[in-house]
């Protein structure tokens, strides 16, 4: 028996997880079977006897398997983790645009009391509502009915120097983005 003759199974072992190696990017299935067939191989070859294309297939194997085994994991993790965060932002989202859409300034003034707010709200979903006064932030949550608001000195800023006002519905907890900003009038 020549040496070729007892290197069969090491050549096609190196050569099956050469073709795992270049197929486990595209296909990705495909490229682990023949990594696996081809580290199998190498390691049979290896136990008869050790020669160079036997230990680099079954290293080139070894690699398939492990970038198999990552790239599974990496799958799981999306399919369980981030595709679900996605899919509740993009829920979320959706109400938010529509909220955002249902919400409006019917009036709003300042004076002496404080600021002077009244809403048209058209959506049953908006459990809250956030004012952005010249970047000092007011929010109201659990508006149910309440369409007039008064926004005075007791939060913390002074109202009469308020130039800009901006709105912001929330909606399953989370404040969606706010509107376009408004000049405070005089009342």
């Amino acid at each position: 028996m020549n040496q070729s003759e007892g290197n069969t199974l090491g050549i096609a072992g190196f050569i099956l997880s050469l073709i795992g190696i270049l197929f486990i990017f595209v296909w990705f299935y495909v490229g682990a079977f023949f990594g696996l067939i081809g580290l199998i191989f190498s390691a049979i070859q290896i136990k008869k006897s050790k020669n160079g294309l036997a230990i680099a297939g079954l290293i080139l194997g070894i690699i398939v398997i492990l970038i198999f085994i990552i790239d599974l994991f990496s799958l799981i993790f999306i399919s369980e983790v981030i595709i679900p965060e996605i899919k509740e932002d993009l829920a979320i989202g959706e109400k938010c645009f529509s909220a955002i859409t249902k919400i409006s300034f019917e009036s709003f003034c300042k004076n002496s009391d404080g600021v002077h707010i009244e809403l048209s709200v058209l959506d049953e979903n908006i459990a809250g509502v956030v004012f952005l006064i010249d970047g000092n932030q007011v929010e109201f949550e659990n508006i149910g009915s309440q369409r007039d608001f008064l926004i005075d000195s007791s939060y913390g800023f002074d109202i009469s120097d308020s130039n800009i006002i901006k709105l912001a519905p929330i909606i399953d907890g989370q404040t969606c983005d706010f509107s376009t900003p408004r000049t405070l009038i005089d009342c």
